[in-house]
């Protein structure tokens, strides 16, 4: 399942993909995007690179679903703190240590809120599929 997300605030696209199998995200980003991206294979991953199908970054977040619930949810929230940290940093925006940094929770907060569903919806139908 795929969800793509623009932070207008960032002038970011976002794209994020709940799989069971990553040859098919694969071939997703070279179509969708014209981006050739090699990962390892593991629970999920982000990385960022300009698409010029799109002529602006791409900051891509994968998850892999998991029957257990826990740890699905678990690598989303480990994940989305990678994705904030990526879309910041590409801004020059860098947690400051004894700060409150709000910037890095105001966005936090805000890409959870437009992916829970998504993530909840993807969890139920993976869970589906595979029973």
């Amino acid at each position: 399942m795929h969800k793509e997300l623009i932070i207008p605030i960032y002038g970011c696209l976002v794209s994020v993909y709940v799989i069971d199998n990553f040859n098919n995200v694969k071939k997703d980003l070279k179509t969708q995007y014209d981006i050739d991206e090699e990962f390892i294979e593991c629970r999920g991953c982000v990385f960022n690179k300009f698409t010029s199908k799109y002529e602006t970054r791409l900051h891509v977040l994968i998850v892999k679903y998991d029957v257990n619930k826990k740890y699905y949810f678990d690598t989303i929230g480990h994940e989305l703190l990678h994705l904030t940290q990526d879309i910041l940093e590409h801004k020059n925006i860098i947690f400051k240590k004894k700060d409150a940094n709000e910037t890095y929770a105001y966005l936090q907060g805000y890409l959870l809120s437009e992916t829970i569903e998504f993530f909840e919806k993807a969890y139920t139908k993976f869970k589906r599929l595979k029973n």
